[in-house]
């Protein structure tokens, strides 16, 4: 009997010892920055735009529907670790208008990388990124000059911008 409980307090021991020789995997897995960038650097298209708490609007004929047409693009980002940047591309913007997005251009994360993007046109956009919804609020407002937007003719673009963006 007593050899019987050795047997059984050796094998115990036996099992601890191998068990607790398993450590966490050593290699490091994506920063939080790195995980932020991949999902940014999807196809977005825009699925509800707000100017000032409005749908934005031009006289006719201008076709100023951002919904269903303005893709934001970054697939062109290659991410790699450590990263702290990447670059867009916008097409399918209103008609004959302006618009708040140059056709490309190029971000960096903020103070915050969570929740904040400069674009290198130095407006700071405030976002949030889901893996299928991503939102983007900034204020064109308050520049001097006045920032009077990118392409097409003479419009209003200033103000408090929010795009809301499913996955393409």
């Amino acid at each position: 009997m007593k050899s019987f409980r050795f047997l059984i307090a050796i094998a115990l021991i036996g099992t601890l010892l191998t068990y607790s020789g398993c450590g966490k995997d050593s290699t490091p897995g994506p920063s939080e920055q790195d995980k932020q960038l991949t999902l940014l650097a999807k196809p977005w298209k825009a699925t509800s735009v707000t100017l000032d708490g409005a749908v934005p609007t031009v006289p006719a004929p201008a076709n100023y529907t951002y919904v269903g047409n303005f893709i934001f693009d970054a697939t062109n980002t290659k991410v790699t670790a450590g990263q702290t940047n990447f670059t867009y591309i916008t097409s399918g913007g209103p008609l004959g208008s302006k618009t708040p997005w140059p056709k490309s251009g190029s971000f960096t994360f903020g103070t915050d990388f969570a929740t904040t993007l400069t674009r290198d046109d130095g407006f700071v956009v405030s976002y949030s990124v889901s893996a299928t919804r991503l939102q983007m609020t900034f204020n064109t407002g308050g520049k001097t000059p006045p920032f009077t937007g990118y392409d097409g003719r003479t419009a209003n673009v200033s103000g408090n911008w929010v795009f809301e963006f499913a996955l393409k």
